[in-house]
């Protein structure tokens, strides 16, 4: 039985509120590597408890991690840096009617709540941004054949921070926390 977060709802619109406002002036802000990774976690934790129980199979989470912001050849050290957290949803539906109900459901949830749809990709491949903010939302459906299950997979990247750099104690030790060691 999954668990309801809606009375975590105005922490998260908090949370996102905070996480476009630290994207658009990462040194003002003093936003650490530290809040991007809480915020876009609690965003993915989010993601996961907008599809309705009754649609969800499994929740796995696949990937929680830094990458930086630049090109190596415009910030060699890493110093800018994102928190970038994803899951990937097992979906009982079955057949593109199905999963894309799914799909549009968890797309307009966001769009009600203030993202904005800034690019659709074809083959269910949808980007939200956040107005004012480098923070985006990257939605995959993939339509399970011969038996697979049908997903949709969630990357959530927040906005960029200044850090102490790619090999800094700071990164290594966020990283460590989550089991990563990319």
């Amino acid at each position: 039985m999954r668990r309801s977060i809606l009375p975590a709802v105005p922490m998260v619109t908090l949370a996102l509120l905070a996480l476009a406002g630290c994207a658009s002036e990462p040194a003002a802000s003093g936003a650490t590597l530290a809040d991007a990774k809480a915020l876009v976690q609690l965003v993915r934790i989010e993601t996961e408890e907008r599809l309705p129980a009754a649609d969800v199979v499994a929740v796995e989470t696949v990937g929680d991690t830094s990458e930086a912001c630049l090109p190596e050849d415009e910030d060699a050290e890493g110093l800018q840096r994102r928190w970038v957290t994803s899951a990937s949803v097992e979906l009982t539906a079955t057949g593109e009617e199905g999963i894309g109900a799914s799909f549009q459901t968890l797309i307009d949830s966001f769009t009600a709540n203030g993202w904005s749809e800034v690019e659709y990709g074809g083959g269910g491949v949808v980007t939200l941004s956040r107005p004012g903010s480098d923070a985006s939302i990257d939605f995959v459906a993939s339509l399970g054949e011969d038996g697979a299950p049908s997903t949709i997979t969630a990357d959530i990247r927040s906005g960029c921070v200044a850090t102490d750099g790619a090999d800094s104690d700071e990164v290594a030790q966020l990283e460590d926390s989550t089991g990563t060691t990319d």
